[in-house]
């Protein structure tokens, strides 16, 4: 593995003067946190695609297939469905006036929405920042914990440096390669094992579904940030205009429906021609079981790239809303700063964690139990809870969420949701009857 090693660490090192050489992108605030709006529905697409084929979808999503079959479908598709399902909301949000998630709820549901909103966001894309970084990290150093942590760490600064010069117009341009890349070499092993002699015992090996509740709990976890997430947001801010964003999405979920059938066939092949592996660690060894050393490399390249794509994206929405929204402050330079910053921590982060998968379900899980309720409340229904009920449901449902998390308690979002919605019921009621006495 010494090869592949080198060639990702001179990749990763080689990413911040890739956002060196596009920072004269960097003329206004508007350039770089939105790219000037000037994106068409198919860069933003391609754009989106690239977010979100990151470790969960790539990595995670194979390794789950590796272990309970078709059922590991449920992650993604449940993103495409709530992808299609945005589409049919986004053209009534006044994104034409708004810079990030909680500039726009806060343009629903006022200021203090977008306070909380922020407080909420950052730790929790903090935390799926560091499961990238860790993720880059297994892709070479699998079983080699000194060469991970080296790869993770310099996955870290290569991000953060990329960030700091290049700004949202340099990850959209990025993007389109990335992703290209990444596509070309699922669809190609994906192909390649289709067309083996074993595929129809590969397809019909029995493996252990995943129960129909945690499939409910997945769908909810995962779907919830691609319907309320800050990065889908970040792409769909860089559209000028809303029957572009419609398109935009619906590009994205067809996209997203598609790699997901191929990313779940590869996973539960490699079961058969590969019983026994880390299934977070599926595509280097298939690669390597196909096309050798140099397939392997490859492969390492490709990964890294889809990785390095989403941990931009979500690097820059935690940045821009600590600067913009939590400090007022939009200076390119002043968030660049906070995106160097985040990814030291993310780093730290990254370097002691466990398996990619837990870390990203404990970020989703906070973060969907907080924003969940009085998001959907503001953006989809349009009616966005009273001030103090909406703090308050974000505050207590981010905690809840968490603890319930860490507890390992069973169905923890269902409970975190169901507290929430009470929550923000409740208040509402309260907060109405007290306006009526005053």
């Amino acid at each position: 593995m010494q090869g592949e090693i080198w060639v990702l660490a001179l990749w990763l090192a080689l990413h911040p003067l890739a956002g060196w050489l596009m920072r004269r992108a960097r003329r206004s605030s508007g350039d770089y946190l939105v790219a000037g709006r000037t994106a068409s529905p198919i860069m933003a697409a391609t754009s989106l695609l690239a977010t979100i084929f990151g470790a969960s979808a790539v990595m995670g999503t194979a390794g789950l297939a590796y272990a309970h079959g078709w059922s590991a479908l449920v992650w993604l598709a449940s993103g495409a469905a709530a992808l299609w399902i945005l589409s049919f909301f986004v053209s009534r949000m006044p994104m034409d006036r708004a810079f990030s998630l909680p500039d726009l709820l806060g343009l629903q549901g006022g200021p203090y929405m977008r306070m909380a909103a922020a407080g909420v966001i950052v730790p929790a894309w903090v935390g799926i920042v560091a499961a990238q970084l860790a993720a880059v990290g297994k892709l070479a150093g699998a079983g080699h914990p000194v060469e991970s942590a080296v790869l993770t760490l310099l996955a870290g600064v290569g991000v953060g440096g990329y960030v700091f010069w290049a700004g949202q117009r340099g990850v959209l341009r990025t993007d389109k390669w990335q992703f290209a890349l990444f596509a070309g070499i699922v669809l190609l092993i994906a192909g390649s094992l289709w067309g083996s002699a074993n595929v129809g015992r590969q397809v019909a090996v029995p493996v252990v579904s995943l129960p129909p509740l945690r499939m409910l709990e997945i769908a909810l976890v995962v779907g919830f940030p691609f319907l309320i997430g800050p990065d889908i947001y970040s792409r769909l801010l860089t559209v000028n205009h809303p029957s572009g964003r419609v398109q935009a999405l619906r590009l994205a979920a067809l996209g997203v429906l598609i790699l997901a059938l191929c990313i779940t066939f590869v996973g539960l092949t490699a079961r058969v021609v590969l019983p026994g592996i880390d299934g977070e660690n599926l595509w280097i060894a298939l690669a390597e079981w196909q096309w050798g050393g140099w397939g392997r490399m490859v492969v390492v390249i490709g990964l890294s790239a889809a990785i390095l794509s989403s941990a931009d994206t979500c690097l820059l929405s935690a940045a821009t809303i600590v600067s913009f929204d939590l400090m007022r402050r939009d200076q390119p330079r002043i968030v660049g700063l906070w995106a160097g910053f985040l990814a030291l921590i993310s780093i730290a982060i990254a370097l002691w964690m466990g398996g990619i998968i837990p870390a990203l379900l404990l970020s989703y899980t906070v973060y969907t139990s907080g924003l969940a309720v009085p998001a959907v409340a503001a953006l989809l229904i349009r009616k966005p809870l009273p001030a103090i009920t909406g703090v308050v449901t974000m505050m207590a449902g981010g905690t809840t969420g968490l603890i319930l998390a860490l507890s390992k308690t069973p169905f923890a979002l269902g409970w975190a949701l169901a507290g929430s919605t009470l929550i923000a019921l409740v208040g509402t009621q309260l907060e109405r009857r007290l306006r009526r006495s005053a």
